[in-house]
């Protein structure tokens, strides 16, 4: 199969022109196959490429189809034209978004920390975890230090951790916010012991 003689493709330009209902389904049925066997002939353009861009020059002129003149050239080398640009801007979009991902895999492994630091760095977090225990000994005031360190700031979860949830709301907030004031006081005096 080919493009339709030049005299159908006039005709079909000129339904598309007087909306007729079944014009645009014609333009599909035509020439979608046919671009992207055409398009498919470059061999770095995949099979979804070709469809996505046959289909995308295809909307582009059901869309506006006085931009074609009949006079410049013929509608199958208009809509070539434009699937053959889509593909193209497909081709560099794939081409930027493997070398962002290149990169960004590159980023990562050079701050991924080795075996050996990683469990240097657990060791360090179980021993000032206890020493967080040691200064914070009500259960209650570790789960919610903990809750702090995630960055919570939502009252109603502090509440719940510390096991004030049943109070009135004024109260429950003026008591979250004293007990949450003291831990990041004792925790803020830890560290500047640990720093010395």
């Amino acid at each position: 199969m080919s493009f339709p003689p030049p005299a159908e493709q006039l005709s079909l330009h000129r339904r598309v022109l007087d909306e007729d209902p079944l014009s645009s389904f014609d333009v599909f049925d035509y020439f979608v196959p046919e671009l992207r066997r055409f398009l498919l002939k470059n061999s770095a353009i995949d099979d979804d490429i070709a469809y996505d861009s046959a289909i995308d020059a295809i909307f582009t002129y059901i869309r506006k189809p006085q931009v074609f003149d009949p006079k410049r050239a013929r509608l199958s080398t208009f809509l070539v034209e434009i699937a053959r640009k889509r593909a193209i801007d497909r081709l560099r979009s794939r081409a930027a978004r493997l070398t962002r991902e290149k990169k960004f895999e590159v980023d990562v492994d050079m701050f991924r920390p080795d075996a050996n630091n990683e469990m240097e760095s657990e060791i360090d977090a179980i021993s000032l975890w206890r020493r967080v225990q040691q200064v914070l000994p009500d259960v209650h005031d570790q789960e919610c230090a903990k809750e702090l360190m995630k960055g919570e700031r939502d009252t109603e979860r502090l509440a719940a951790v510390l096991g004030l949830g049943r109070m009135p709301p004024t109260e429950k907030r003026r008591a979250v916010k004293r007990r949450r004031d003291r831990i990041l006081k004792t925790l803020e005096r830890m560290g500047s012991k640990l720093r010395q």
